[in-house]
């Protein structure tokens, strides 16, 4: 159903055919402040000038299923402008950017018709804070993919590790938050939502992070694959500041293969790497399981296959987590 209103007409966002972006800015703004959280009708005009004057250069392709979507709702009367937020990062130049809205802009220009909005503008110190704010928006339909969200933000080149790199790394602070411990389903929701919290750990893990893309990329691509699993590259993580020059050691043995004998608890987590299937377990076996290589290496025992259940005891040798807890 479409949304009546007892009160004025909304404020009316025009826009002349071709504006330069500092007006469509300066709309923007005028508009947002006269109509001080109320909705504003946007002409397919001005989301044609928004589109092609303040788009945000780092937002994601248009996805033409979410704009047909958007359009059917237009146009059958079931759009309700109270609860659509159009929103724009402002940085102190009076530069505008939008940072969410692009499909329902596009949508808006598809009918030809205004649509009711609300417009939301976030003040920002510079580039790198609206990219923050565009990486913290939902999609309707679930939230932005991972690669999405560290592509917006830029992670991969501020830290200097491959996209693969980030992506890894960003799945291992789940456990690396959480004391190597799979994260829960109600804190991994919560922490994936916290997105500047976990922009700022992956930089603290930085120095360690780029330690690890050095060791992963001297290995086979397959090997290279498990290697990036989040619960292995936890434990690499952990172990490389807490233990750097032994963990060097170790995960650039496991890395390379060059000539590991049976029995070298390195060689026995390759295996182990290859033949497991961990889908068949819990998240908790992914720690486990390098674990336990780690800690017969550290210990210079022999280990010529993994043996773990999920209900084992989580000690790291030469770590803060080298005791065993309860």
């Amino acid at each position: 159903m479409s949304q009546s209103r007892s009160h004025p007409s909304p404020h009316v966002a025009k826009a002349s055919l071709q504006p330069g972006a500092a007006e469509v800015a300066r709309q923007v703004r005028y508009l947002a402040a006269q109509a001080q959280g109320d909705t504003v009708r946007l002409a397919p005009a001005m989301a044609r000038a928004i589109l092609d004057t303040c788009n945000w250069q780092g937002q994601r392709p248009i996805n033409p299923h979410r704009v047909e979507r958007t359009r059917r709702w237009i146009e059958q009367g079931q759009w309700i402008g109270a609860t659509s937020i159009i929103e724009f990062a402002m940085t102190p130049d009076q530069r505008v950017y939008l940072v969410n809205g692009q499909h329902r802009l596009t949508a808006c220009l598809l009918t030809g018709q205004p649509i009711e909005v609300r417009l939301n503008i976030v003040p920002c110190d510079d580039m790198a804070a609206v990219r923050q704010l565009y990486a913290c928006h939902d999609r309707d339909d679930g939230r932005r993919t991972k690669g999405e969200v560290l592509d917006a933000i830029g992670i991969a080149e501020s830290i200097g590790i491959s996209r693969a790199g980030a992506r890894s790394l960003y799945d291992a602070l789940g456990f690396l938050r959480n004391g190597l411990e799979p994260p829960g389903n109600a804190a991994a929701a919560a922490d994936a939502r916290d997105a500047d919290s976990r922009h700022a750990q992956m930089h603290d893990w930085a120095r360690e992070a780029g330690h690890w893309e050095g060791i992963v990329a001297a290995a086979p691509a397959p090997v290279q694959r498990s290697l990036r699993r989040a619960g292995l590259t936890a434990v690499a993580l952990y172990t490389l500041r807490h233990c750097a020059a032994k963990a060097q050691t170790f995960w650039r043995g496991v890395a390379e293969d060059d000539g590991l004998r049976r029995g070298d608890p390195r060689k026995a987590l390759l295996i182990d790497l290859a033949c497991r299937a961990l889908n068949a377990g819990g998240a908790r076996l992914t720690v486990l399981q390098p674990v336990a290589a780690w800690n017969a290496w550290h210990a210079r025992r022999e280990l010529r296959s993994i043996r773990i259940r999920e209900d084992d005891p989580l000690v790291i040798a030469g770590t803060p987590l080298g005791v065993r807890r309860g």
